[in-house]
């Protein structure tokens, strides 16, 4: 019988424990959720005219992806012009 009331304590005591730390984490989410909540309130814009000598160009490319048009069973198809490049 002992050992029955003593495991029944036990369970009552872990699930004392859980609702605490259940109750920490509901705690710590909203503490969290309204301070970036406060934050997320704080926003403003802030305009900043752009002049085109305020730009300047650093790197410039052009993507090109070659394939080729095919005629297959009645369908137009389409392939790559090379193969997929791999890591």
């Amino acid at each position: 019988m002992s050992e029955t009331l003593n495991l029944f304590l036990h369970l009552a005591d872990l699930q004392k424990k859980f609702a605490d730390m259940h109750r920490a984490r509901y705690n710590a989410i909203q503490q969290v959720q309204d301070n970036w909540g406060s934050t997320v309130n704080k926003e403003a814009d802030i305009p900043i005219p752009l002049n085109k000598k305020d730009m300047s160009m650093e790197l410039f490319g052009i993507g090109w992806l070659p394939y080729y048009l095919v005629w297959q069973d009645g369908q137009l198809r389409k392939f790559a012009a090379y193969p997929a490049a791999q890591n």
